[in-house]
């Protein structure tokens, strides 16, 4: 029998199609295993999704940045109508001072 000459090769498609083994039987083997589990992993792969996913940013965070950003913007106003000069364009400043 020429299987049993290559069975301490494995099962290997080529080997198996070169020794004449019918098309339907030529799918047998341990690649065959191997496709059920490849699902597997392609689902293991999806990250879990929670239901209550804890957010990325504190809002009490956000909420206190904004606070001084506001107040920067204002004390820089305040500069600005005291003769502090701006360099930049005329975005950029518009920007800065928040309007």
């Amino acid at each position: 029998d020429a299987a049993g000459k290559y069975a301490n090769l494995g099962w290997h498609p080529t080997l198996s199609r070169e020794l004449g083994v019918p098309k339907a039987q030529r799918v047998r083997g341990p690649r065959l295993h191997l496709k059920g589990q490849l699902a597997k992993l392609a689902a293991q792969k999806v990250p879990r999704q929670s239901t209550a996913a804890p957010p990325s940013v504190d809002p009490a965070q956000v909420s206190v940045a904004a606070q001084k950003l506001a107040k920067a913007q204002r004390l820089l106003r305040k500069s600005v109508k005291l003769g502090l000069q701006l360099h930049g364009s005329w975005a950029t400043q518009r920007i800065a001072l928040g309007e």
